[in-house]
């Protein structure tokens, strides 16, 4: 059944594609969408690729590239996204027959990642987030195969899934290098005993992998010079300094990494749910509230399940799970509006899905002595 449902998904992205293609332009197919279609067409035309900077230029040499080879219609741009997402789907299904989700669970999921409003028009427009969407579900499914199936093999995949992401956005950049370290930390604790002779050789290289990615992140991504406090005040106030309705901030006082770590609860509880109903004043506002509601049953599913949930399932949730709340606090860092926030909540929602609908509940079996007195009453 959930195969329906990915197809049906992927049938409603093709209709808004022709619709933003010919017609348009759909909900959220303005602004950037557009600025990086006209990008990709100015590079097809003048068949010259941008030069190589993390965030915006590997998507629009890439979809210059393919408007090279085809033609530089907007409805192919977007036809590449539904295809991101659809891939996208194929691969959250993966995940789930190695999690030995029930079916009736896998059909919830898929449910909801095919008929999730946001993602439905932001996937299938020409934004990022497709690609950021199937890139993060690829390194999962990589991080279950070589934890649950012990194929080692998948630690190329989920390198160059990280490395695909990490091209797309500085923040998945960060959230690649957790990524890595903590399937390293993860692996060493496979089994039942933890044995301090795998934790150590591999928490040493996943301390490595740390200090490496961040010198790589301050040098390609964001600079940290300033310091993290400083730079995340700048880019912040840089941001607010755009006028824009749906603001949830009116002004960023960050004065030291104190002050970062005080306000960060309220920066991701913000970042999560806003808009609040007291904040709505648009009908995309009103499908915005409905989804954060969504959101935070899923969590608090996923925390339910966690509890419920036993052995080296309930390790492989846990893991899933920070990884869901990690990304979300990088992006939270650096959002100040519900609008730019509704776009970064794609990536992660295959993730919060296998967290809140796979579990596995702890068998509840009779003590020995009393199973014995019962065979000898029989």
């Amino acid at each position: 059944m959930n195969i329906e449902y990915i197809f049906f998904g992927f049938l409603l992205r093709i209709i808004i594609a022709i619709w933003n293609g010919f017609f348009g332009p759909s909900f959220g197919a303005d602004l950037d969408a557009l600025t990086f279609h006209f990008a990709a067409v100015d590079v097809a035309n003048l068949n010259k690729f941008d030069d190589y900077k993390i965030g915006t230029s590997p998507y629009i040499n890439f979809l210059g590239f393919v408007y090279m080879i085809t033609t530089d219609s907007l409805f192919i741009g977007s036809l590449l996204s539904c295809l991101a997402w659809f891939i996208s789907a194929l691969i959250l299904t993966n995940c789930m027959h190695i999690l030995s989700a029930k079916c009736n669970m896998q059909n919830k999921i898929m449910l909801v990642y095919a008929l999730l409003p946001s993602s439905i028009f932001i996937t299938s427009v020409t934004l990022r987030e497709p690609y950021q969407l199937l890139f993060v579900n690829i390194a999962m499914y990589a991080i279950l195969q070589i934890y649950l199936r012990k194929n080692i093999l998948h630690w190329f995949t989920l390198i160059l899934a990280i490395v695909g992401a990490s091209s797309l956005h500085g923040a998945l950049m960060s959230f690649g290098v957790f990524l890595l370290s903590g399937s390293l930390f993860l692996t060493s604790m496979r089994g039942k005993k933890i044995s301090w002779f795998k934790i150590i050789p591999f928490g040493i290289i996943a301390v490595c992998v740390i200090g490496y990615g961040l010198t790589i992140f301050g040098e390609s991504a964001y600079s940290l010079e300033d310091g993290l406090s400083t730079s995340v005040n700048t880019y912040q106030q840089g941001l607010l300094s755009i006028d824009a309705r749906t603001h949830y901030k009116s002004e960023s006082e960050i004065t030291g990494i104190g002050n970062l770590l005080l306000s960060m609860p309220t920066s991701i509880f913000q970042y999560l749910f806003e808009p609040f109903p007291w904040h709505i004043s648009a009908a995309s506002d009103l499908v915005s509230l409905l989804e954060n509601i969504l959101r935070g049953w899923l969590i608090w599913r996923t925390w339910k399940n966690i509890r419920i949930t036993h052995s080296e399932l309930r390790k492989t949730l846990i893991f899933i799970f920070i990884a869901y709340l990690v990304i979300e606090i990088i992006w939270s860092v650096g959002t100040i509006n519900w609008g730019t926030s509704i776009r970064h909540h794609i990536p992660s929602w295959g993730l919060l899905l296998l967290t809140s609908y796979v579990t596995c509940p702890r068998t509840t079996q009779k003590p020995f002595h009393h199973r014995r007195a019962i065979k000898k009453r029989l």
